[in-house]
């Protein structure tokens, strides 16, 4: 059962605010995004908040320009002031790579579980001769997809690819 919204804001003005544990996380119970980031509505605000960043702004000032709120035990879920910091995102990254929490490191070009089509298929598209309405339904793809690898959208190579400059025939 989903929790009323002002528990939400209860529980984060009570107890995440006034958390005084430094070592334990502190899990956000409520409304979660696929990644495991909470996320609230505050009043006043028209769309949702990812707790952690609250949590981060509440406990170490406003973010400086182009800084993410970093969590330090690794867990996308903790909201403890004590775990969160601002970083750049190549610190987010290393971060990430350091608590094993990045998701598939050599998931590129068809290795990623989102990747829409295989290296095969996407030189096939720069090279035949049918309109980008015609690839996209026959691929079941969306048309921009299809504008933007006819325009030499860039294909993450693997370093050791026998043909590094991969651009539109």
């Amino acid at each position: 059962m989903r929790a009323p919204r002002n528990t939400a804001r209860l529980f984060f003005f009570e107890k995440v605010l006034k958390h005084d544990d430094p070592v334990s996380c502190l899990i956000w119970p409520y409304a979660k995004l696929p990644g495991g980031y909470g996320v609230i509505k505050l009043k006043g605000w028209r769309v949702n908040q990812y707790v952690h960043r609250l949590v981060c702004e509440h406990a170490n000032g406003p973010p400086p320009a182009g800084l993410y709120a970093a969590h330090c035990c690794g867990n996308a879920s903790c909201v403890n002031p004590y775990h969160l910091r601002w970083a750049t995102p190549r610190e987010n990254q290393m971060d990430r790579h350091a608590h094993g929490t990045i998701i598939r490191p050599d998931a590129r070009g068809e290795r990623n579980p989102s990747a829409k089509l295989t290296e095969a298929q996407v030189r096939w598209i720069r090279a035949c001769g049918l309109s980008a309405v015609e690839v996209s339904k026959n691929l079941n793809v969306t048309t921009n997809l299809v504008w933007g690898i006819r325009r030499s959208m860039p294909i993450r190579l693997e370093p050791n690819d026998p043909n590094p400059a991969r651009t539109r025939p």
